[in-house]
């Protein structure tokens, strides 16, 4: 009965096939040994005992062996794949000189298609997969009202809901309301912008886990009727420099409670 072979094989050897290859060695140099000695007249099991004996310690001759044979099969294959590379490098460069038009094509409209390949795994990463920038973000909850029945999302809490829910529920360990509105920045110098600003209760930034980078965040405790202001890291750094005692800021801001957040 002949033994079947593979269709395919890796040009390289696995440890598995490493250790197979070995054992058969082995084995078929314990068993020439046993041949010599049955010749002579020794017996059988007695001939094979003498053999293993001779031979010495098996387990450690073979872990030796293996260890030679992987080493040995790892250089050739780093020889094959530097062999590989090095005639790459030629073909391409011989490709090159015969037609640099098609090469300068072919690299630019590589380098386009890995750039933009690139924006949109950062865009995909920063809008889908990166976390959000806050204290355990996966306890987060959005709080809407839908009438029954209705297909839509549903719509913001209205001031008094929102008071009567966070009275009442006892599920979150905090609920902070915001609500976003733009307006005009007029700076000393140029054309004013319009910017987008977002009131919040001052729990906000107890609730999401956060801390501004300069000062100190919302209290339960401030004065309703003063100007309390957090400004983005953006915004401080294109308006004011990102300098904390920058006057502009303080002209703008004349409050001790302005504080600039991380990002």
């Amino acid at each position: 009965m002949t033994s079947r072979r593979p269709l395919f094989r890796f040009p390289w050897r696995s440890r598995r096939q490493i250790a197979r290859d070995l054992d058969a060695e082995l084995a078929f140099h314990i068993d020439m040994r046993v041949a010599e000695l049955a010749a002579a007249g020794v017996d059988a099991a007695e001939a094979r005992r003498r053999a293993v004996a001779e031979f010495g310690d098996l387990d450690e001759t073979r872990d030796y062996c293996r260890y030679l044979d992987a080493d040995t099969e790892r250089g050739l294959q780093i020889s094959d794949r530097l062999a590989e590379w090095r005639q790459d490098i030629r073909f391409a460069w011989r490709t090159i000189r015969r037609s640099p038009s098609f090469a300068i094509i072919s690299v630019l409209t590589i380098a386009a298609a890995i750039g933009a390949n690139t924006a949109i795994f950062t865009a995909t990463r920063a809008v889908l997969l990166a976390p959000l920038p806050y204290g355990s973000p996966g306890s987060l909850v959005a709080v809407y009202e839908r009438p029954r029945g209705a297909a839509s999302r549903g719509n913001p809490l209205s001031v008094p809901d929102f008071v009567d829910y966070r009275a009442s529920q006892r599920s979150l360990s905090g609920m902070a309301a915001y609500s976003d509105r733009s307006l005009t920045w007029r700076p000393s110098a140029g054309d004013p912008q319009l910017v987008t600003a977002t009131s919040v209760t001052p729990n906000t930034f107890d609730v999401l886990d956060v801390r501004p980078a300069l000062g100190r965040p919302f209290a339960a405790g401030d004065d309703p009727a003063a100007t309390r202001v957090i400004l983005s890291f953006a915004f401080w750094s294109t308006a004011f420099g990102a300098s904390p005692g920058s006057k502009l800021l303080r002209k703008a801001f004349p409050c001790r409670a302005c504080s600039t957040p991380r990002s």
